[in-house]
């Protein structure tokens, strides 16, 4: 553990420890969200996120490796729907006009066995396998692993599909967020430090993470992120991140209250009209027939919204539940100590086809289980990476992890809990 790291571990002990001793004297709405306010408030940026691929060159406000990052993720709380859409969130999002896919053929089908060509441990320990340049064959390693690719990270884009501010969340005063972050426990000072951000931080834009180096004449899945209540998106870098050295382009909104699916839709035009852009970096590369969406907590809420867009052909609600019936396979991600796992399998039982996980071994009093994403993001993004390259990309190492007898997924009943449904 670096220094830092121990620091910050102890300092999370010391607010949990406070945020205990509050605990009994906050109204029962805001306890089972205590230790969610304690791993914001604590600015655990090396603790409550992993060191993700550092950025080396790009176009636009482009950002180094999450280290660097001044933002981090804030668990939500009560998911509320927006000013935006004020529709019970369960319900279906208007479905936008789909987009034409042409008849673009994704080029990656026949090298994404990285079975056959193990990665070579890079100097951290992860997987890496090996520079991506025009004309290389793409050799992903297995979804636990960093892939091939390097990340640029470019903020406040998506000029012309913003999306309003759409509540007091997203105002610049931390009105909202300060009065939310108060009711942990947490004192006016520390809760208005944690809910203010500057002009360099526009919600009613995107974060944009695309590869590097991408293959010429390669299309590349779009994926649409939701961030939870009074959450800011750099503070799930570790999982964006990861997906994008994986192949993915994921456009993340901006929204720390992202409502009910719209926003995330946004985005994805706005990544199908850069594809049609000469001067985009994303021209020509943007696989239009390929959309997963996902998100956490109200941002989970979001996403089952947008999945019932018909472009959507795949989502993963983290930490989140789903009322009704998608069309398209869902992965469901929840925790011992969540606020409502059942919810998550329930979600999951009611599908055509879906898979769920309760991950076992949380630490810490409920509702720990509810931030396993930002305080142990190893422990997420490896399925997350594994369902995308499954539905996405048609990869046979990421559906072994959750078909057949064998899955992976099916082996650690002391790790997890694992269910599925109808995948084939």
């Amino acid at each position: 553990m670096r220094p830092s790291e121990s620091y910050l571990h102890l300092r999370l002990q010391n607010l949990t420890r406070r945020e205990s001793s509050s605990r009994a004297s906050l109204p029962s709405t805001w306890t089972h969200w205590g230790l969610g306010a304690v791993c914001s408030l604590a600015l655990l940026s090396a603790a409550c996120s992993e060191e993700a691929p550092t950025p080396r060159t790009g176009s636009g406000q482009e950002e180094a490796s999450s280290d660097e990052s001044k933002d981090d993720a804030k668990p939500d709380g009560k998911d509320e729907p927006s000013d935006d859409d004020t529709s019970d969130q369960s319900k279906p999002a208007t479905p936008a006009k789909p987009q034409d896919a042409g008849s673009k053929v994704d080029a990656r089908a026949a090298v994404l066995d990285a079975a056959s060509t193990p990665p070579t441990p890079d100097a951290d320990g992860g997987g890496d396998a090996g520079a991506v340049g025009p004309g290389t064959p793409v050799v992903l390693p297995t979804p636990d692993q960093k892939g091939p690719y390097e990340v640029v990270k470019l903020e406040n884009v998506g000029v012309g599909f913003e999306n309003p501010p759409t509540s007091a969340n997203d105002r610049g005063d931390g009105a909202g967020c300060t009065d939310f972050v108060q009711s942990f426990g947490e004192t006016p000072e520390a809760a208005r430090d944690y809910a203010l951000f500057g002009p360099d931080y526009k919600v009613e834009l995107y974060t944009l993470y695309y590869p590097k180096n991408m293959v010429e004449g390669q299309l590349y899945p779009i994926l649409s992120w939701a961030n939870g209540t009074c959450a800011k998106t750099n503070g799930y870098n570790a999982l964006l991140e990861h997906l994008t050295t994986h192949g993915f382009i994921v456009v993340a909104t901006n929204s720390r209250y992202t409502g009910g699916g719209k926003f995330q839709l946004r985005g994805v035009d706005y990544v199908v009209a850069e594809n049609d852009k000469a001067d985009s970096p994303l021209y020509k590369h943007v696989d239009v027939a390929k959309v997963g969406v996902f998100g956490h907590s109200q941002g989970g809420g979001s996403t089952w919204s947008a999945a019932a867009d018909k472009r959507v052909k795949t989502s993963v609600v983290l930490n989140a539940g789903g009322s009704g019936t998608r069309p398209t396979p869902t992965y469901f991600v929840t925790g011992d100590k969540d606020l409502s796992p059942e919810a998550s399998l329930s979600g999951a039982k009611a599908q055509t086809a879906a898979a769920a996980i309760r991950l076992h071994k949380i630490e810490g009093q409920a509702p720990a289980g509810h931030i396993t994403l930002m305080k142990e993001p190893a422990r997420v993004y490896p399925s997350v990476t594994a369902w995308f390259r499954y539905h996405l990309l048609a990869d046979d190492v990421g559906k072994s992890w959750f078909v057949g007898p064998d899955c992976k997924l099916c082996k650690q009943p002391e790790e997890w809990d694992f269910f599925a449904k109808g995948l084939q």
